[in-house]
């Protein structure tokens, strides 16, 4: 029964998404927005995915660098496993489904979830923090009068950020958290059991400020494509933008896509999105043309992808179940 009112609550989530992405796309003309949508020719499309493809790629390397204080993977093993992540997390509020590739780390490369968690926490925080500093720029330059109304929002952010921080900074506090989460939870065996093993592994060290540090500067590298995928979009379209306010714009419509808890932040994204760009003088045929182009390349495309390595893995893990299995004579 609770496995059935869970997919009700999933299935209506979902449906909320949908109806919130209809909804912005009535906004606009839908003669006009078919139109703009020809204007990208194939060539263009493949070079925008081409271009996700690289930005995906750079993150599975981030994932391979935070993991080289645990082991060791060559980068080719590391690549099916983070994109097969996709095909997940592309569909849970706020990416919340991040921890299932520490699964499929230790599914196919025998690596505890408890040890690999910490290199997922990292990438968290530190995209968190970027796209806090991005978001800035608009909410500065050109929506001062918001900032008042929007500080509590950003201060609990931030304190979420300066916790997550001290937490992989500072071994007593993680400790001290992960303790009393045990206390807790003393009831349920499985989460009590999980909290033991992280506190056994993940306490053991804490993350280096190096690896921080150039974790930061890698992920300031993907945010920037990531706004370069969305800036080629609407040079695709004929618009003329400031490149810094479209990256800053999509960084804020991230924020609002995960404060919406709805599944990829689908509709609330695209809704911020499309407001920033019509606020200073976008056609909103234009806006909704891009952001729905954007939501193609950056999201459905990953899926996509991470679907097709999913299987690639479950036919791997198949394959060495049967070599493993005593041979019947």
């Amino acid at each position: 029964m609770s496995k059935l009112k869970g997919r009700i609550k999933k299935g209506a989530i979902l449906i909320i998404s949908l109806l919130l992405l209809v909804l912005i796309i009535s906004f606009g003309d839908l003669n006009q927005i078919y139109a703009h949508l020809k204007e990208i020719s194939i060539f263009q499309l493949f070079i925008l995915l081409a271009l996700m493809s690289l930005a995906m790629l750079v993150r599975a390397w981030r994932w391979k660098f935070f993991l080289a204080d645990e082991s060791k993977i060559p980068f080719l093993r590391i690549v099916p496993i983070f994109f097969a992540g996709k095909a997940v997390t592309g569909l849970t509020p706020g990416n919340a489904g991040e921890p299932i590739r520490s699964v499929f780390l230790k599914q196919m490369e025998g690596i505890p979830v408890s040890k690999s968690m910490k290199s997922i926490i990292v990438e968290r925080v530190i995209d968190l923090l970027i796209v806090l500093f991005f978001s800035c720029y608009v909410l500065i330059f050109y929506l001062q009068n918001l900032i008042g109304k929007l500080w509590p929002g950003y201060l609990f952010l931030l304190i979420l950020i300066l916790t997550a921080l001290l937490f992989l900074f500072s071994r007593k506090f993680s400790l001290f958290i992960l303790t009393t989460l045990t206390k807790l939870f003393k009831r349920q065996e499985k989460i009590k059991h999980f909290l033991n093993l992280f506190i056994n592994s993940f306490c053991d060290s804490t993350v280096k400020k190096r690896t921080f540090f150039w974790g930061i500067i890698i992920s300031l590298f993907i945010w920037a494509l990531d706004g370069l995928v969305f800036f080629i979009i609407f040079t695709f379209l004929g618009e003329k933008i400031n490149f810094f306010f479209l990256l800053s714009a999509f960084s804020l419509s991230v924020i609002v896509g995960l404060v919406s808890l709805l599944p990829g932040g689908l509709g609330s994204l695209e809704g911020g999105f499309v407001l920033l760009l019509v606020m200073v003088g976008m056609d909103k045929n234009v806006a909704i043309t891009g952001a729905l182009v954007g939501r193609f390349v950056n999201y459905v495309y990953p899926m996509f992808l991470g679907y097709l390595f999913f299987l690639m893995l479950q036919k791997h893990r198949k394959k060495e179940a049967l070599k493993e299995a005593p041979k019947i004579v």
